[in-house]
């Protein structure tokens, strides 16, 4: 259902992700995207965040940098998400050391800068030791 709902976002807006924005033919992208091998990235997080209305701020943490999707849309839940260069993990807090996974929180207010911190401080002890 994700790969078809990027699938169908790109081909509705040719405007914005024309050959040049995706780097590759417009239906050649979208092949690529519906192989169940493939993996996303920018583009896609882009998508989702604006088709689940949910701003992601993702931490790069092999580059120490911070981008964010969805921003300044009016949103009112954010999600954190790590990038190690390969992969994308979700970033969930746990209510308690007991609590089982599926008590895990994944979306937080927008107005709840409190979670920023400790994510960004979770990143930096991720990086590789020299």
């Amino acid at each position: 259902m994700v790969r078809q709902l990027i699938k169908d976002t790109i081909l509705a807006d040719p405007e914005t992700y024309s050959e040049v924005f995706l780097g590759r033919p417009v239906y050649e992208y979208c092949a690529w995207i519906m192989d169940d091998q493939s993996w996303g990235g920018e583009i896609e997080l882009s998508i989702l965040s604006t088709y689940y209305k949910v701003e992601m701020v993702v931490f790069d943490v092999t580059s120490m940098n911070r981008l964010g999707y969805g921003r300044d849309q009016g949103f009112t839940q954010r999600m954190f998400l790590l990038y190690d260069g390969i992969h994308y993990d979700l970033v969930v807090e746990a209510p308690s050391t007991t609590a089982s996974e599926s008590q895990d929180v994944t979306l937080f207010a927008i107005n709840d800068l409190t979670k920023v911190r400790p994510i960004y401080a979770v990143k930096c002890t991720q990086l590789p030791q020299k």
